[in-house]
């Protein structure tokens, strides 16, 4: 039954964690609505409280679930021209994330995303006008971005240093960004299953996030509306700025 299901004392949680959980949940929500910079939080805030797969496993099904409410909202303005060059990249290093995640050195991984990221965003201020990147560039970073998104749910940094070079309005971001990582959750599914990261998930804690990061995502999607293409190109800067030195700190304390 379904309280049987979302029964709080079967799960042995304390309030700081069903706290953090929400918070996490808030943050996927925010970020599937259109505010990408919210996402870097999720994985991490919930590690704070529980082990970072635990954490990892018990969020997917809440980024599945936002993804539906975002895809709703943004799919009939996607752009197709470039989903044709991200898709094939971010499934082919969903494969190699797969491939290599008994011996790929995660931390290493996540401190170079990030130093490639800054690197980019201190171009950007040095040089601010925008050249849009090539059909090559967009393939590599794709790739790059289907792979950090399969070990550690960090797509974003790369995801976004191809598609803050590309002359894209905020509707169209939204619903590029909503179809390209709906897909690639999807796909996670089953190399997660097979890889037994389903097996330390909180499936309790996850039915109840659900419904938190569906409202968060609706709440994102009307702030998108208010903003103005100017203030989000903007955003789109800083979070990659704040994705790329946050996966250079995860990365190095994880080393340590």
């Amino acid at each position: 039954m379904l309280s049987d299901l979302l029964n709080l004392d079967a799960l042995n949680l304390d309030a700081w964690t069903l706290f953090l959980a929400v918070v996490a949940a808030a943050t996927i929500g925010l970020s599937k609505g259109g505010l990408q910079i919210a996402s870097m939080f999720a994985v991490p805030v919930l590690a704070i409280a529980l082990p970072p797969l635990v954490a990892a496993a018990t969020l997917l099904p809440v980024l599945i679930a936002a993804d539906v409410v975002s895809v709703v909202a943004y799919r009939k303005y996607a752009d197709w021209r470039l989903l044709k060059v991200l898709l094939p990249g971010m499934l082919a290093g969903v494969g190699v994330g797969w491939l290599t995640a008994s011996w790929v050195p995660v931390p290493w991984i996540m401190f170079t995303i990030g130093a490639i990221g800054l690197f980019y965003c201190v171009r950007t201020v040095l040089a601010p006008a925008r050249t849009a990147s090539s059909t090559r560039a967009g393939l590599f970073w794709s790739l790059v971005s289907g792979f950090t998104s399969f070990i550690s749910h960090s797509g974003g940094a790369p995801y976004q240093i191809f598609m803050a070079s590309q002359p894209i309005l905020k509707l169209a971001y939204a619903g590029t960004t909503a179809l390209a990582f709906a897909t690639v959750n999807l796909v996670k599914i089953y190399p997660y299953w097979r890889l037994g990261a389903f097996e330390s998930g909180l499936w309790q804690l996850s039915l109840l996030l659900i419904p938190v990061g569906a409202l968060f995502t609706a709440i994102g999607i009307g702030l998108l509306k208010i903003v103005s293409e100017a203030t989000f190109r903007r955003v789109l800067d800083v979070a990659l700025f704040a994705i790329s030195a946050k996966l250079m700190f995860d990365g190095i304390a994880a080393a340590l």
